[in-house]
């Protein structure tokens, strides 16, 4: 039966005129069948678990032939017909086009607005911002890119499937973000989704703190070349750090370049400075629940960690340079950051998160009005 559903969405989808299957119906054609494949499968595994838990087996052992014996069936159901081989070939090529024509159908109706797309070096980028946004846009992900390379001797591959979408309003960059992130509050930026390849800023927001939309592009573009070079699993304040650190050399950080300092101080004036070992050990799923910009306690912690992750990154920069790009090329092989420190700064983690912060602390800070301290 899951043979013949495939060849059948196979021809089904060979049907369709050329403007249909380039916007993704031939792609959610062959996704039903896949999720037909997957459920037989499972049917199979359970049917067979069954069978051998009531021979006696016992039921663990029972359930693992029968996913093993689910997949074996799945490998001969797409290698024994050439209609069906054809028909997962095309599913792998149109289920990327599939998400990314979802996705502007998921930015266009949070708008309100159908938009423009504009396709800028291998970004697919949409706005509903008035004005001529592409050359902006464009000079912000290039920028990123080169910093980057600056800052880690890698090379930040962007990636044609990165997708930069820019709303105009606040209630329009909520409406799409919510589903993914509830508690983003009043951010300018987000970075995230299916398989990591949507960057969405607001523009309102940007213009309304004391920032630049640079700023906002550039801190998001880290993330995702970041993800593109060195992989996932990074500890919060380094990914968080060098997006700091990239966004305040592309863009400038805030109203001031010494705005994270001043942060600090004020965090530290509070007696709410985080310790090295509670920076290093802070784990993304602590600060979201912190993510409440309504509460002021809460988005003064956010802002500390933020702060001290990029001084922090600037520190290791500003003393060593190449040992930090050697710490960032040695994460392609493990991602214990810590361990990594040692060898490369020759301090402990603790060590150099102190002598940060003695150092920030003792720097002059200039008159400028925001943050307040």
């Amino acid at each position: 039966c899951g043979k013949g559903f495939l060849r059948l969405s196979y021809r089904s989808s060979q049907d369709l005129c050329p403007r249909c299957a380039s916007d993704g119906v031939g792609g959610r054609t062959l996704l039903v069948a896949l999720v037909c494949l997957a459920a037989s499968a499972g049917v199979f595994a359970v049917f067979v678990g069954w069978l051998l838990a009531s021979a006696g087996l016992t039921r663990g052992w029972a359930y693992a032939i029968g996913v093993f014996s689910a997949l074996a069936f799945l490998a001969a159901l797409v290698c024994a017909n050439r209609d069906a081989r054809r028909g997962w070939a095309r599913l792998i090529r149109a289920l990327p086009r599939e998400v990314h024509t979802r996705d502007l159908a998921a930015a266009r109706k949070a708008s309100g607005n159908e938009g423009r797309v504009l396709h800028l070096d291998g970004i697919v980028a949409w706005t509903d911002a008035v004005g001529d946004m592409a050359e902006a846009l464009r000079q912000a992900a290039q920028a990123s890119a080169r910093e980057f390379l600056l800052l880690t001797g890698l090379p930040g591959a962007i990636g044609s499937g990165l997708r930069l979408l820019c709303f105009e309003t606040e209630a329009a960059f909520q409406a799409y973000t919510v589903p993914y992130e509830p508690d983003l509050g009043r951010a300018a930026g987000w970075y995230g989704g299916v398989w990591c390849t949507r960057v969405a800023i607001c523009r309102e927001a940007a213009e309304r703190l004391p920032s630049r939309l640079e700023t906002i592009v550039a801190h998001e573009m880290a993330h995702h070349l970041l993800r593109n070079v060195v992989g996932r699993g990074l500890p919060l304040w380094l990914d968080e750090g060098i997006a700091v650190h990239l966004a305040a050399r592309v863009g400038g950080c805030l109203a001031s370049p010494d705005a994270p300092l001043r942060w600090v101080r004020a965090a530290s004036a509070r007696g709410e400075l985080l310790s090295g070992e509670k920076l290093f050990s802070l784990r993304r799923r602590e600060l979201m629940a912190r993510s409440n910009w309504r509460n002021l306690p809460d988005a003064a912690f956010v802002a500390t960690v933020y702060a001290q992750s990029g001084l922090l990154v600037a520190f290791l920069r500003r003393s060593n340079e190449d040992a930090l790009k050697r710490l960032l090329a040695g994460l392609r092989l493990t991602k214990d950051v810590s361990a990594g420190i040692r060898p490369c700064f020759g301090l402990t983690p603790e060590e150099v998160a102190q002598r940060c912060l003695d150092d920030l602390l003792a720097m002059p800070v200039s008159p400028h009005q925001w943050p307040p301290e």
